[in-house]
């Protein structure tokens, strides 16, 4: 039996090239519009805000019912159960520091995916012991996401 070579069924090969070149195109922009090192970095720094309105929220609790700074460093948060959160997520640093204003400081490093910065994405709050004003904790916005 004698097959015509003209209507056998299947695609070309340049038929296949162009779905694969159509196909890596699609990938390519969707990857450009997810961006996960991105949303990774945003994630983390959601999770250092939390983490730092948790510590701020207990050191404002301290801080209504102490006279001074050294009544609410981090051994009087210790005994609120409020942990030092260094570390979570990975690469934050946490510190508590001042006189007559107290300010507790978070940063995650540049480093730390995502965007490449000259400078760190910080969360900061504070308590003035003077005054009894107290600042939540905030996002420096230009290094953040």
């Amino acid at each position: 039996m004698k097959i015509n070579k003209k209507y056998l069924p299947g695609f070309t090969l340049i038929e296949l090239l162009l779905v694969i070149v159509i196909l890596g195109i699609i990938i390519v922009i969707a990857l450009a519009v997810i961006n996960p090192v991105r949303l990774q970095r945003r994630s983390r720094e959601a999770v250092m805000l939390a983490q730092a309105s948790k510590v701020c929220a207990a050191l404002f609790a301290c801080s209504a019912t102490a006279s001074t700074f050294a009544d609410c460093d981090e051994a009087a948060l210790a005994d609120l159960d409020v942990n030092s959160p260094a570390g979570n997520p990975t690469g934050s640093t946490y510190a508590i520091a001042g006189s007559t204003t107290l300010t507790m400081t978070a940063t995650l490093p540049f480093a730390a995916g995502g965007k490449v910065l000259n400078t760190p994405c910080t969360v900061t709050c504070s308590y003035n012991f003077s005054t009894g004003v107290s600042v939540p904790a905030t996002k420096s916005a230009a290094n953040c996401y």
